[in-house]
């Protein structure tokens, strides 16, 4: 039970170190001409299920 315990909390660890929300925002500068696209990136820094 420890072990699947560790293992678990190893993998959820990586992927917590490893997870990036990708968005893609469409910002309309002029309404004549069609929207430009721009990609973002969001990475989580804060966890309060830790504190």
């Amino acid at each position: 039970m420890r072990v699947s315990a560790l293992v678990l909390t190893m993998v959820a660890a990586s992927v917590l170190g490893v997870a990036k929300q990708k968005e893609v925002v469409s910002i309309k500068l002029i309404p004549t001409l069609p929207p430009l696209d721009v990609s973002t990136i969001a990475k989580s820094s804060y966890l309060s299920a830790f504190v």
